[in-house]
């Protein structure tokens, strides 16, 4: 049941993000090599708008503030409404670092921190509603998250940053079995510093990170690794790419978990295949 080969032509995808960065290098890219694209973002630069008013339809804004769960909710109808099916490739690109306003060491006592908010509760939660309709649909589908060579270390400056980034590539290393067993695949690029206006929000962040424009990695390099997840079979559910600004890449593989069958990479947890079996036959 894997996903296999993927071709990204003839199919709707979602980026959150997708107003600016590396979410809107994603969405071009998608529509250069024939798919259709819903960009979800707070507002689109210029650059988005300009870039949507001349897919001819094949891309459409949808206002969305990733942190409301109930915004997410819409995204699949708002796509299925404009394109006429649900999208089968989830891309949640929105993010951030982590400027003054949540971060971990000027703590000022808020209940939440919006890095952890759109880096890590958002991309979850758009990729369970993802999976619940494309069960629901009894359709195969990528979901991509994007992640960072950050999530492989850690920075003293910027904790929450590297948390986040640490909890997706866990998340979908945890979630290889999707793909074998439901035909939904998780996968994850992890690039290094991208040249982004990401990096406005701060100048302290900027000199932990070493930031420098000049070497900086593209972000339509980034998007072009988002494609090839999609489209080649070989990166498996779990797989995860990273590359830096030389753009070298390699597939992060870790050892397996003490916990699980040697014999059975991909086990079947009995109230996990309830779960899926009940959202594929409940199909709308």
């Amino acid at each position: 049941m894997g996903v296999g080969n993927f071709p990204v032509r003839g199919q709707i995808a979602v980026v959150t993000g997708g107003g600016s960065g590396i979410g809107l290098e994603i969405a071009k890219a998608i529509v250069a090599n024939g798919g259709k694209a819903l960009v979800a973002d707070l507002k689109p630069t210029k650059p988005a708008e300009q870039f949507i008013e001349a897919s001819a339809g094949k891309a459409v804004f949808l206002q969305t503030n990733v942190t409301k769960r109930e915004q997410l909710e819409r995204i699949i109808p708002a796509a299925k409404k404009h394109f006429g099916t649900i999208p089968s490739i989830y891309v949640p690109a929105a993010g951030i670092l982590e400027p003054n306003r949540s971060n971990w060491w000027a703590d000022n006592g808020e209940s939440s921190y919006a890095t952890l908010d759109i880096n890590v509760t958002h991309p979850l939660q758009l990729g369970r509603i993802a999976l619940r309709a494309l069960l629901r649909n009894n359709i195969k589908g990528v979901v991509v998250h994007v992640a960072s060579l950050a999530g492989l270390y850690g920075r003293y400056a910027h904790p929450l940053y590297c948390a986040s980034k640490h909890a997706l590539v866990g998340f979908v290393k945890s979630m290889a079995s999707a793909d074998p067993q439901e035909g939904i695949k998780f996968v994850a690029v992890c690039p290094g510093i991208v040249k982004s206006a990401i990096w406005d929000d701060s100048e302290d962040i900027a000199k932990a990170f070493n930031y420098s424009e000049l070497e900086a990695i593209e972000p339509h390099a980034v998007a072009e690794v988002v494609i090839e997840l999609i489209e080649n079979g070989d990166h498996v559910g779990g797989t995860c790419i990273s590359m830096d600004e030389k753009g070298r890449r390699q597939v992060i593989d870790f050892p397996q978990s003490p916990v699980r069958d040697s014999d059975n990479p991909f086990p079947v947890y009995d109230f996990i295949k309830k779960i899926t079996t009940k959202e594929r036959e409940s199909k709308i």
